[in-house]
């Protein structure tokens, strides 16, 4: 049974030719690039401070998987101005929907003073809408942000 087994194969493997195409690499530079520039707009809730902001942000991610990013969160008519600037780890799924972190700093321009602090985050996103949250050391607060970004 093996010998008879083994002449159909072969049998078979010579009738199919000895015609093989060559392996052609794929440049992943056109459908993944290294370097992703986005910048997007939205609006932010602080939580504990009931205050609204407007939000514009402005980032650079490498081949999809870590990035930085720049956001200025601002009340338009009041003091509260937030400069902030985060490194953000992020894991994308096949369906298009990812998570990911931030971790940074944030500088607050109050009436008189401006004030230093840590903040913290993660979020989700789909395609180029994302909700997420930030949360600052030194206010205690987090804000809630909803927004929209544009990728190059």
């Amino acid at each position: 049974m093996k010998k008879l087994m083994m002449i159909v194969g072969l049998t078979f493997g010579l009738m199919a030719g000895g015609n093989i195409s060559p392996v052609v690499p794929v440049d992943n530079s056109v459908t993944n690039p290294e370097f992703t520039p986005y910048f997007g707009t939205g609006s932010a809730y602080a939580v504990d401070a009931k205050d609204y902001y407007g939000l514009v942000l402005a980032g650079i991610e490498y081949k999809g998987f870590i990035g930085i990013e720049g956001r200025y969160y601002t009340q338009f008519d009041k003091y509260g101005d937030v400069l902030g600037i985060y490194i953000k780890p992020k894991y994308t799924f096949n369906n298009g929907v990812g998570v990911y972190g931030l971790l940074g700093g944030e500088r607050t321009y109050l009436k008189n003073i401006t004030v230093d602090s840590w903040a913290a985050g993660g979020g989700v996103e789909y395609k180029n809408f994302f909700v997420d949250g930030v949360y600052n050391d030194k206010f205690d607060d987090t804000k809630v942000v909803v927004g929209y970004r544009i990728r190059f």
